[in-house]
This record gives structure tokens, sequence and C-alpha cells, in this order.
């Protein structure tokens, strides 16, 4: 393989917020470094990406105070709007009028962020490819690279194949987007299933799409810690099964909390995670349930060198995700709490899903249950043998989620080596 210059630079084009964006991001700083390469962070996003920050140079763009002009996918037609049945009409008008606003607000977000982009790339002699990430930074990204003739790969890390369903009918903004998918060098995914619903829905040759999961370059963690326990003041004869991650309802927190107390007394639940302003209801909910005796809550944010040793105090991890959800019915490869969970050697209890049945065909490294009251039976197949599914963690992290192997081609494509085929086929 031809080795690059130290002087490559990589783009990555990302204007929505995730965890598993930032931590796949920066994961990838290792593997620019082992290719002589480095990465920029471009987005309107104010936080930094993970422990990695002061290795990625990042670009932001600000609204020096003033709030965005996009108004949100989820914004709806006022009700006041809705008028007596006379002049539905009227109404009908009017909702049209609102709906073009909007589309007018986000088309002007949209060309804030590609004038950003473009003018921070063009400014940058090294920049050497652009990675678009979801569906908005994969718009900007692609049609960055195409202006300036540069190699563009699109990294799918959640299923947003409707995201601009609001977009002036459904229409312009993906039909663009579509042929800009068609154009990359690459487009990654993280599993066959996820890979056969992007392909379907934009029409995408079977040979530009490469698998690879959510997941990290970070080392195996074999040892144990008291750090939970201490932190929350748990009986060191009682077994932590340990949920680290959003405390949101499609991640269905509160079920998990009701169950918990009806666990055999040797085990307890800690809930860690992050609670975002618009879910405190739901945040409220669980509360109700937290007694400091069979469910523990830690919501502080940590050191990223203090995780592993939180994650390294549980005996099992768990998780759980509402089938309601396309996105979360594929969660096996694209969830950075089962690849931490794995590499931490933490047994997995699970919701039951396809995409998890046929992971655990593979290495069972946990058990599924259907039903929340059937996670007590869920424990005891993983108790019965307990080192043997741990041992199985470890076989599963490499094999599914260790970026130091599996983020190899992706690796490649993004500093060069396969540049010229890009310039000649855009």
């Amino acid at each position: 393989m031809k080795q690059p210059d130290n002087n490559k630079v990589v783009a990555f084009v990302q204007f929505s917020y995730r965890t598993e964006n930032k931590v796949f991001i920066g994961a990838f700083s290792d593997l620019l470094r082992e290719r002589g390469a480095k990465g920029v962070f471009i987005t309107d996003d104010q936080k930094a990406p993970g422990h990695w920050a002061s290795e990625i140079l990042q670009f932001r763009l600000t609204n020096n105070g003033q709030p965005p002009l996009s108004v949100g996918a989820n914004a709806s037609v006022p009700n006041r709007w809705s008028g007596p049945r006379s002049l539905a009409h009227v109404s009908r008008l009017r909702n049209r009028l609102y709906t073009m606003k909007l589309d007018i607000l986000k088309g002007l977000e949209i060309f804030r962020k590609l004038r950003f982009t473009f003018s921070t790339v063009y400014s940058q002699e090294n920049i050497v490819s652009l990675v678009g990430i979801e569906p908005l930074g994969g718009f900007v990204a692609g049609l960055v690279a195409l202006v300036l003739r540069k190699p563009f790969v699109y990294c799918s890390m959640e299923l947003q194949i409707r995201s601009f369903k609001t977009w002036m009918g459904n229409t312009l903004f993906e039909f663009v987007f579509k042929r800009i998918l068609r154009r990359a060098l690459l487009v990654t995914v993280q599993d066959m299933d996820r890979a056969r619903v992007l392909q379907n829905y934009y029409q995408l040759p079977g040979d530009r799409i490469s698998l690879m999961p959510v997941g990290t370059t970070e080392l195996k963690r074999y040892e144990k810690t008291d750090y939970l326990y201490r932190k929350l003041g748990i009986e060191t004869s009682r077994r932590i099964i340990l949920y680290a991650g959003s405390i949101r309802a499609w991640a269905c927190v509160l079920d998990i909390a009701k169950s918990a107390h009806y666990w055999p007394h040797e085990y307890c639940l800690v809930i860690h995670g992050f609670v975002s302003s618009k879910d405190n209801e739901y945040f409220m909910s669980i509360q109700e349930y937290v007694d400091n005796e069979m469910v523990y809550l830690s919501t502080e944010i940590l050191p990223w060198s203090e995780l592993d040793s939180l994650l390294c105090s549980g005996h099992m991890s768990i998780a759980a995700y509402s089938d309601k959800a396309e996105n979360t019915s594929y969660i096996s490869a694209s969830s950075n709490k089962l690849a931490s969970y794995a590499r931490c050697g933490l047994p997995l209890l699970i919701t039951h899903s396809g995409n998890v049945a046929r992971m655990f065909e593979k290495i069972a490294w946990g058990v599924t249950f259907r039903d929340f009251n059937d996670i007590p039976g869920a424990m005891s197949a993983i108790a019965n043998d307990y080192e043997g599914y741990r041992k199985r963690c470890y076989q599963a992290f490499e094999n599914f989620y260790d970026l130091n192997f599996l983020g190899r081609t992706f690796a490649d494509a993004i500093v060069g080596s396969y540049s010229d085929s890009v310039v000649e086929r855009t």
C-alpha cells in the first residue's frame, strides 16, 4: 500500500449530535496517525469529541449568540391555524405557506453550512478527503467534495433514511442526496441488515458499500474495580447489573428500572447516563423507582479516563430497545454501549431481535429476553456459566467492534488510497 504523506488531513463533517458519532471520529485519530494523517472536525456542535479533542483540530460554525435559522425537523403547523370547515381551503393554504416557510429557513441553514464547510476545506490545502456523517453531513460534505474534486466517503451511523421528509415534499433534497451517495468512494454502514435498507432505499451499487461497526480502538479491559460500589455506597456482596447510556424512552430505561424491583436481592441495577432537558418528564418517572436498594442512579458527567473504571465495576450489562423504530431493530453493530460492554467483559442482557440473535449465534456473549419479566431467568443463565460468557465478551469485541482491525478499509480509503478512481468517476 502506498504510504501517505505526513501532512495529509481528513475532514469529518457532522451536523447532528450523537455520542457514537464523536466516539467514532475520535477513534479514527489513532488509525489516521498510523497512516501519517490527521483529522479535522467540521461541525456546528459546541461539544468536543470525547477525550480525543486535543488531537483533532476543530472548525465550528457558530451563530454569534443568535439562535440557528433552522426551526427543527419536527416542527409542525400550529393548531391555531386550523380553521372551521367552511374555511378549510384557507386553512390548507396557510398550512402550505407555513411549510414553505420551514423549507426556506432550512434551506438557508443548509446553505450556511455549505458555505462554511466549503471555505474551511478550500482554505486547508492538505485536506485529501471528506467524510460526511449522517444525511446532513453527507449532503454538505458530498457537494463540497464534488465541487473541489476530492474523494468523499459517507458514513451512516443511524438509519435516517427519511430525514428530509419535510423538505420540499421529500423530493428535491433527497433527489440530490441520492446522487451524491452514488458518487461516493465508499458508503459505510454497520452490518448487513442496515446495508440492505440503505442499498434498497438509495439504490446503491453493492460494491460501494463497506461494513464497519460503531466500535473503538481502545484496548480490552480485564480487571474488576469497585468504582460504583464506592461512588454509590453499594454493598460489595451485591452484583451490579449496569446500564450505561442515554436515558431515553427508546432505550426502555423505565421498564428496566421497574423490573429491577423483582430481581433476586443479590443483584441491583445501576443506571448511569446523560439526561437531556427535553427528557425531564421521562427522567422524573424513572426516579420514582430509584430506591438505592434495588435501583441506583448516576447522572454525573465523568472524565473520559474514569469511564472504564465505572464499566469494570459491573457484573453484567443490560440494554433494551423499543421495537417501534427501524433504527433500533438493527442494533447489534451500531451501539457504542454494546461495544463498551464487550470490551470490558460484561455479559449482556438485551431485548430480543433477529439482528442480536444472529450475533449471539456466532458468539454467545449474552442472553436475550422478550419480556422484562424474563430478565431474572436470563441473569440466571449467564450466572451458570459466568466465566464462559465473560471470555466470549472479549471474543465478541475482537470480532464485532475492534476498529483496529475492522476499520482498516475505511481508514485506507479516507487517507486517499483510492482517490484516483474517485476523481475519475466524478
